[in-house]
């Protein structure tokens, strides 16, 4: 990776990227390059996004994103489904609920899907975001069961 500077004074990169078929020039301008630097610089395998440039001179890639390979699979989830069987939901549950998802604050939005003894199912969104981690998911499920809890991917999220 080589640093440059723009004429306006802006940092911004020109790396190189090898793989087993050959070598792709990358040009990362300024704002993925602030953003992105990091990633960059930790010489780990990449996913990169960004636009093809095929010229005389070679094919170019602009990059507006990049990720680690490990790190791929591993962006929290957008929603975290709780299923709610009405029935046989012990009293107070819900309150232990909200008690315990304050202490996960993160960006998860929460929705509950209630089940009524029918099998109707009414959709609730919590006002409280939490962070979805394995601790979590494990007390959702202790508190509403084994099945209880789905992760679900934003909109456009990989």
């Amino acid at each position: 990776m080589r640093s440059m500077r723009s004429r306006k004074g802006e940092r911004w990169g020109i790396l190189t990227l090898q793989d087993m078929t050959g070598v792709l020039e990358i040009l990362a301008f300024p704002e993925s390059f602030a953003r992105l630097e990091n990633v960059f610089k930790s010489n780990a395998p990449l996913v990169l996004k960004g636009r093809v440039n095929v010229e005389e001179a070679g094919t170019r890639l602009a990059v507006m994103d990049a990720r680690k390979l490990e790190d791929i699979g591993q962006r929290p989830p957008g929603v975290m489904r709780v299923r709610v069987n009405l029935e046989s939901v012990a009293p107070g549950v819900l309150d232990e609920l909200k008690e315990l998802f304050a202490t996960k604050p993160g960006s998860c939005s929460v929705a509950f899907d209630l089940v009524s003894p029918e099998g109707a199912v009414a959709t609730l969104r919590a006002d409280q975001r939490v962070k979805a981690d394995q601790d979590l998911v494990r007390e959702v499920c202790r508190l509403c069961g084994d099945n209880a809890v789905r992760l679900e991917a934003r909109a456009g999220q990989v």
